[in-house]
Protein backbone atom coordinates (compact mmCIF):
# COMPACT_ATOMS: atom_id res chain seq x y z
CA UNK A 1 0.00 0.00 0.00
CA UNK A 2 1.21 3.54 -0.45
CA UNK A 3 -0.33 6.99 0.36
CA UNK A 4 0.64 10.14 -1.13
CA UNK A 5 0.22 13.69 -1.31
CA UNK A 6 0.35 16.45 -4.27
CA UNK A 7 1.93 19.17 -2.88
CA UNK A 8 2.45 22.97 -4.83
CA UNK A 9 4.65 25.28 -3.31
CA UNK A 10 3.96 29.44 -2.98
CA UNK A 11 5.63 32.18 -1.61
CA UNK A 12 4.13 34.61 0.26
CA UNK A 13 6.93 36.94 0.25
CA UNK A 14 8.76 35.30 2.95
CA UNK A 15 8.44 31.73 3.30
CA UNK A 16 7.75 29.04 0.83
CA UNK A 17 4.30 27.51 1.95
CA UNK A 18 3.76 23.77 0.69
CA UNK A 19 -0.31 23.93 -0.79
CA UNK A 20 -2.02 20.34 -0.29
CA UNK A 21 -3.72 19.53 -3.68
CA UNK A 22 -4.60 16.11 -3.14
CA UNK A 23 -4.19 12.99 -1.24
CA UNK A 24 -4.57 9.39 -3.10
CA UNK A 25 -3.62 6.04 -2.39
CA UNK A 26 -3.38 2.53 -4.01
CA UNK A 27 -2.99 -1.05 -2.83
CA UNK A 28 -2.61 -3.83 -5.05
CA UNK A 29 -5.69 -3.11 -7.26
CA UNK A 30 -7.33 -0.82 -5.45
CA UNK A 31 -7.01 2.94 -5.95
CA UNK A 32 -8.40 5.49 -4.18
CA UNK A 33 -8.52 9.47 -4.62
CA UNK A 34 -9.15 10.90 -0.64
CA UNK A 35 -8.64 14.59 -1.22
CA UNK A 36 -8.68 17.18 -4.05
CA UNK A 37 -9.37 17.06 -7.77
CA UNK A 38 -9.15 13.64 -9.59
CA UNK A 39 -8.36 15.15 -12.95
CA UNK A 40 -5.34 16.57 -11.45
CA UNK A 41 -3.72 13.49 -12.65
CA UNK A 42 -4.09 11.88 -16.13
CA UNK A 43 -4.17 8.41 -15.32
CA UNK A 44 -3.30 7.42 -18.94
CA UNK A 45 -0.07 8.66 -18.64
CA UNK A 46 2.57 5.99 -18.24
CA UNK A 47 5.24 6.27 -15.54
CA UNK A 48 8.57 5.26 -15.73
CA UNK A 49 8.65 1.88 -13.42
CA UNK A 50 11.91 2.64 -11.09
CA UNK A 51 12.24 -1.34 -10.13
CA UNK A 52 12.98 -1.78 -14.14
CA UNK A 53 12.84 1.14 -16.16
CA UNK A 54 9.90 0.39 -17.74
CA UNK A 55 7.00 2.23 -18.93
CA UNK A 56 4.08 1.67 -16.59
CA UNK A 57 0.24 1.93 -17.08
CA UNK A 58 -1.86 2.56 -13.83
CA UNK A 59 -4.24 -0.07 -15.98
CA UNK A 60 -1.10 -2.53 -15.30
CA UNK A 61 -0.05 -1.95 -12.20
CA UNK A 62 -1.99 1.09 -9.55
CA UNK A 63 -0.47 0.47 -6.54
CA UNK A 64 3.43 0.87 -8.66
CA UNK A 65 2.26 3.39 -10.90
CA UNK A 66 1.36 6.00 -7.74
CA UNK A 67 4.96 5.12 -6.42
CA UNK A 68 6.42 5.91 -9.32
CA UNK A 69 4.80 9.19 -9.83
CA UNK A 70 7.96 11.46 -8.88
CA UNK A 71 8.91 10.05 -12.74
CA UNK A 72 6.04 12.49 -14.16
CA UNK A 73 6.86 15.99 -12.33
CA UNK A 74 10.35 17.14 -13.27
CA UNK A 75 9.85 20.87 -12.86
CA UNK A 76 8.72 21.45 -9.72
CA UNK A 77 5.20 22.80 -9.94
CA UNK A 78 3.82 19.67 -8.14
CA UNK A 79 5.45 17.69 -5.63
CA UNK A 80 5.12 14.08 -4.30
CA UNK A 81 5.20 13.65 -0.49
CA UNK A 82 5.16 9.55 0.00
CA UNK A 83 3.05 9.53 3.09
CA UNK A 84 3.35 5.88 3.54
CA UNK A 85 4.40 2.70 1.61
CA UNK A 86 4.22 -0.64 2.60
CA UNK A 87 6.76 -1.71 -0.54
CA UNK A 88 9.62 0.73 -0.64
CA UNK A 89 11.69 1.29 -3.72
CA UNK A 90 15.30 -0.59 -2.71
CA UNK A 91 17.86 2.10 -1.82
CA UNK A 92 19.79 0.79 -4.58
CA UNK A 93 17.89 2.26 -7.43
CA UNK A 94 17.92 5.24 -5.53
CA UNK A 95 21.47 5.73 -6.41
CA UNK A 96 23.23 8.99 -8.23
CA UNK A 97 24.26 7.23 -11.90
CA UNK A 98 27.23 9.33 -11.64
CA UNK A 99 28.60 8.26 -8.06
CA UNK A 100 26.99 5.59 -6.85
CA UNK A 101 25.92 7.08 -3.58
CA UNK A 102 22.30 7.06 -2.92
CA UNK A 103 20.22 10.00 -3.21
CA UNK A 104 18.78 12.04 -0.02
CA UNK A 105 15.05 11.85 0.01
CA UNK A 106 13.69 14.61 1.58
CA UNK A 107 10.40 14.95 3.22
CA UNK A 108 9.33 18.59 1.39
CA UNK A 109 6.54 19.13 4.61
CA UNK A 110 9.61 19.07 6.76
CA UNK A 111 12.32 20.35 5.05
CA UNK A 112 10.74 23.77 4.14
CA UNK A 113 10.66 27.21 6.15
CA UNK A 114 6.58 27.76 6.50
CA UNK A 115 3.97 25.14 6.69
CA UNK A 116 1.25 23.77 4.43
CA UNK A 117 -1.12 26.60 3.68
Amino acid sequence: MIKIELLRPTYNGQNVLWQRLAVLSADEDRFSWIEGDPTLIDRSIPVADLRNGRPLTFDENPEEWVRCLPTLFRNGDLIVNVLEDTNPLPSELLKTPDSGEPLELHDPARSHVGAHA
